[in-house]
């Protein structure tokens, strides 16, 4: 029976689909922890400087006044 050779069942197929996403979400998350690694080594590792002309400051508002 070559068809039964090939089955997976719901359980098995359900896991390996976790296990799966798990795995490729773990290197994506890696991948962007390293690009901005090194993209942070390669800008020297300074910082932006605020502008003196900008306030640091954001007041958040459920409504509109």
């Amino acid at each position: 029976m070559p068809s039964m050779f090939l089955y997976i069942d719901p359980g098995t197929g359900s896991m390996l689909f976790s296990i799966l996403i798990g795995v490729v979400s773990t290197l994506v998350f890696l991948g962007r922890r390293l690009f901005m690694k090194i993209k942070f080594m390669l800008s020297g590792g300074k910082a932006e400087k605020i502008s003196s002309n900008k306030i640091p400051y954001v007041i958040f508002s459920d409504r509109f006044v």
